[in-house]
C-alpha cells in the first residue's frame, strides 16, 4: 500500500493537533564584512553584491550566518529583500536551490514567505516539486516554530502534487507532533508508518527519547529496549538524551553510573555528554566537581554559558584564585574559542 495512505491516515491524528568572464579579485567572503558593527541594510548591500560570484550565493552557509544576523535584528524586509534578489540568477531553475532559500526563510521565522516561495516554484520554471522541496518546506516549519501547519502541509500537498513523503518527512511530522506535546500522536505515527514499510531509524527513535526523558516519561525506557529489538542502535546522542533524563528523575548517582556504561561500551563522550554533566553540577551548586568536569583538558568544547556560570559561581563563593585559573585555561586552548570574563568582586 502506498505510503500515501499513510498521509490520509495522519488527517485523523492532526485533526486535534548570468556568466562572467574569470577575473583574478578574490572571491568575496563573509570575512569581508563585520556582522557584528555594520548596519542590517550594509548586510543585506554585502550579500546582494557578492551574490553576482556563482560560487558565493551557491554556498548556503554565507546566507546562513548573515541572515540569522538579519533577522536577530528584526530586519525581515531585508531578508526578503536578499532571497527575492537571488530569484534572478539561473540557479532558480534548480529545486535544491530553491529548497535551499525555502529553509534560509525558515531559519529567520519567516514561513509564510517560504511557503509562498514553494507555491511560486512552477512560475520559476522548476522542474515538478518533489519531496526534496516538500521537506524543505516541512523544516522551515519546524525552525519557524509553526508547528501547527505541517498537518496542513501532509492533508493538503502529497496528495495533490503527488508527491511521495519518504522517512524524512514523517520524521519532521514526528518532530511537530513532539513539540506540542502530542506523544500519543507521534507514537502511532511511527507504528503507522510501520505498516507500510517505512522502517524508523535513529531520527525517529532520538526525536521519541527526548520527548518521553523531557516528560519523565516511564515510555523512554520501554522505547530504548525497543530499539534494541528492532536492531536500530543508540548512537552518542541517544545515550546524551538518555543521560539528561536520569540526571532529571534520578540525579547525580544515576547519571555518573550512565556516564561509565557510556565509557564501557567504547563510546567516545562529545560536547554534550560534557556539557551534560557540568550543567548537572552547576545546578547542584556544586562548583568544584563542575570545574573538575570541564573537559578543557580534554580539548571538548565547552558552551560558553555553561562555563561562565562555573565562572560567576566560583567568584560568589569567594574562590577568586580558581576562578582566574579556569578563565586562564580557557584563554590558553586553542579551541576554546571564546573568551570568559572574571566578574567584578569585592
Amino acid at each position: 500500500m502506498s505510503s500515501l495512505s499513510t498521509v490520509r491516515r495522519m488527517r485523523g491524528i492532526f485533526a486535534g493537533n548570468n556568466k562572467k568572464s574569470a577575473t583574478k579579485t578574490p572571491k568575496p567572503t563573509l570575512t569581508s564584512l563585520n556582522l557584528t558593527n555594520d548596519t542590517p541594510q550594509a548586510i543585506v548591500n554585502f550579500l546582494k553584491k557578492s551574490s553576482k560570484c556563482p560560487s558565493f550565493r551557491r554556498w548556503r552557509p554565507n546566507y546562513e550566518i548573515a541572515i540569522h544576523r538579519l533577522a536577530k535584528a528584526n530586519h525581515f524586509s531585508g531578508i526578503e529583500e536578499v532571497i527575492e534578489h537571488l530569484k534572478h540568477y539561473p540557479e532558480i531553475r534548480d529545486e535544491s536551490f530553491v529548497a535551499g532559500l525555502i529553509r534560509l526563510y525558515g531559519k529567520a521565522k519567516m514561513y509564510d514567505h517560504a511557503r509562498k516561495l514553494f507555491d511560486e516554484m512552477p512560475q520559476l520554471d522548476c522542474p515538478p516539486r518533489s519531496v526534496y522541496s516538500f521537506n524543505a518546506l516541512l523544516t522551515s516549519c519546524i525552525t519557524s516554530e509553526r508547528y501547527d501547519k505541517i498537518g496542513g502541509l501532509f492533508r493538503e500537498l502529497p496528495e495533490k502534487l503527488s508527491i511521495e513523503p519518504n522517512l524524512m518527512s514523517y520524521n519532521l511530522a514526528m518532530k511537530a507532533l513532539c513539540k506540542v506535546g502530542s506523544l500519543d500522536s507521534a507514537v502511532l505515527l511511527m507504528d503507522e508508518i510501520e505498516k507500510h514499510g517505512i522502517k524508523p531509524d535513529i531520527v525517529t527513535c532520538n526525536t521519541l527519547l527526548s520527548a518521553f526523558y523531557e516528560s519523565g516519561l516511564s515510555e523512554a525506557e520501554n522505547l530504548w529496549i525497543m530499539m534494541e529489538k528492532k536492531n536500530i542502535v543508540p548512537d552518542i546522542c541517544s545515550h546524551n538524551i538518555r543521560l539528561r533524563g536520569s540526571i532529571k528523575v534520578n540525579g547525580v548517582s544515576k547519571a555518573l553510573q550512565f556516564f561509565e556504561e557510556i565509557i564501557n561500551k567504547g563510546l567516545k563522550p562529545n560536547k554534550f555528554i560534557y556539557n551534560t554533566m557540568i550543567k548537572m553540577y552547576v545546578d547542584e551548586g556544586n562548583l568544584d566537581q563542575a570545574k573538575m568536569w570541564k573537559a578543557i583538558d580534554s580539548q571538548v568544547l565547552v558552551y560558553r554559558a555553561i562555563m561562565q556560570r562555573v565562572v560567576d559561581g566560583l567568584v560568589e563563593h569567594s574562590m577568586i584564585e580558581n576562578a582566574k585559573e579556569l578563565v586562564k585555561l580557557a584563554k590558553s586552548c586553542e579551541r576554546f574559542r571564546y573568551r570568559l570574563s572574571l566578574p567584578l568582586h569585592d
